[in-house]
């Protein structure tokens, strides 16, 4: 095909089309449908002209790559062929020359500048579709949504493979992930919340692979959240972080977490979270220089759970209710006192845990002090914890009859996470490999 070619493609389509639905025999759905295979030929047709056309960043033999650490040398090792399904749905091949180091380490520089380094039987484009879909919704529901926005097959293996592909890249190379966010910028305020929720996994018993494993008993593994805002005045950005783990470390993770997008640059600066112990560790380890604020909706929950240990439930209701102001206004000692002078109204069986809810807001009064947060314009309640909870977690993992391995758990988490910070776009982009390799011959 040639651009003449191209040019009667287009004019006899368009006449063709006309007469089809002019005779009634296609509806305009079935003539977009038409023209998206042309766009997909001529597109296809373009893209291996240009691929023709690209040429070696390197001829020498030697070449000098100079990473975050040491140089490294690379000698010319042989010639590959690259294949892959492009954008279009066409299958396209590319000859690159590679490199291997003393230690046997694989080099194409051609494929770091175009970006396919991270790609796997598809293009760029398309692997970023791919796992864009398998990480927002079902395999299946992806295969779907993109064989009729592409106009051809794909699979939902294909679109599970290139998920999990993704995401195992990520996961092995955490130092790497971008968040999205400028470090150095100066905020009005920050904000950091954490929670935790589970989604149902496969018990993993040795043995067991494929279908069969489906017949392993089912547990739920928690997740644990992290979500940070940054405010400059009304604009405000949501950072996500998860992890599938045990809650020491989620504690490594969130350090991390907060190294990587920074939280210095704050002039206000808040941690939200319910009243488990876990939560507050992470705050004083991670977030030192955070206000700590407990979730006022927790803290209630907590004022109501102590007038359902009252022998009149009335009177409990009544007690909760008219102290709930009192809360809210942040005047805990006047509700922990109240709570004390009512335990000759909590029967024995109860009272253990009636002074136990009492240490809950002593322990926890100088993050209940809602008037003073208020004025300062923090926020009271972790309702941003509670959505990123169902966004990061329930809406992906949580489906009917859904159960994970570990290993795919957290490679699509990892997925997800880059999808909502808006950064897996840059998983794909290629770059200047000349910025940082030199041939020996210029040495």
């Amino acid at each position: 095909m040639n651009s003449e070619n191209i040019t009667n493609l287009i004019s006899d389509s368009i006449k063709n089309l006309s007469e089809m639905v002019n005779k009634g025999d296609y509806s305009f759905i079935e003539v977009e449908e038409e023209i998206l295979k042309i766009v997909n030929r001529i597109g296809s047709f373009i893209e291996k002209e240009i691929l023709k056309n690209v040429q070696e960043p390197f001829s020498d033999n030697i070449i000098i790559k100079d990473d975050d650490k040491h140089p490294v040398w690379y000698c010319f090792k042989e010639n590959r062929n690259l294949t892959f399904i492009n954008r279009f749905g066409e299958k396209v091949s590319k000859t690159r020359r590679c490199y291997e180091s003393p230690t046997k380490e694989k080099y194409i520089p051609l494929d770091e500048q175009l970006g396919f380094t991270n790609c796997k039987g598809f293009s760029p484009m398309m692997t970023l579709l791919m796992a864009s879909l398998g990480g927002l919704f079902p395999y299946k529901l992806s295969s779907e949504i993109l064989s009729q926005a592409l106009g051809f097959n794909v699979g939902s293996t294909g679109v599970q493979n290139n998920a999990e592909h993704i995401g195992q890249i990520i996961e092995e190379n955490p130092e790497k992930i971008d968040y999205g966010t400028d470090k150095d910028q100066r905020y009005d305020l920050i904000v950091a919340e954490v929670d935790g929720t589970t989604s149902p996994q496969i018990t993993e018993i040795e043995g067991l692979r494929g279908r069969a494993s489906l017949k392993s008993p089912t547990e739920y593994k928690e997740c644990n959240v992290v979500v940070i805002e940054k405010q400059i005045g009304k604009d405000r950005k949501k950072i996500y972080g998860g992890l599938y783990s045990n809650r020491e470390a989620f504690k490594t993770y969130c350090k991390q977490f907060a190294s990587a997008i920074g939280i210095d640059n704050g002039i206000m600066k808040a941690f939200l979270a319910d009243g488990a112990h876990h939560n507050w560790d992470i705050a004083d380890e991670h977030f030192p220089e955070f206000i700590q604020i407990l979730d006022f909706y927790h803290a209630d929950e907590h004022l109501f759970a102590f007038g359902r240990l009252f022998k009149e439930l009335k009177r409990g209701k009544l007690f909760s209710k008219s102290h709930e102001g009192l809360l809210y206004d942040g005047k805990v000692n006047q509700v922990t006192e109240a709570m004390k002078l009512e335990l000759d109204h909590v029967p024995k069986r109860n009272v253990k845990e009636a002074r136990r809810e009492i240490a809950y807001f002593i322990r926890n009064r100088n993050r209940m002090r809602y008037d003073v947060f208020r004025e300062q314009g923090l926020p009271i309640g972790s309702g941003m914890i509670e959505a990123a909870c169902k966004l990061v977690v329930c809406n992906r993992f949580k489906g009917n009859g859904m159960r994970w391995r570990r290993k795919d758990n957290q490679e699509i988490l990892r997925v997800r996470l880059a999808i909502l910070n808006g950064t897996l776009r840059k998983y794909f982009m290629g770059k200047r490999v000349k910025d940082n390799i030199r041939s020996l011959t210029r040495f």
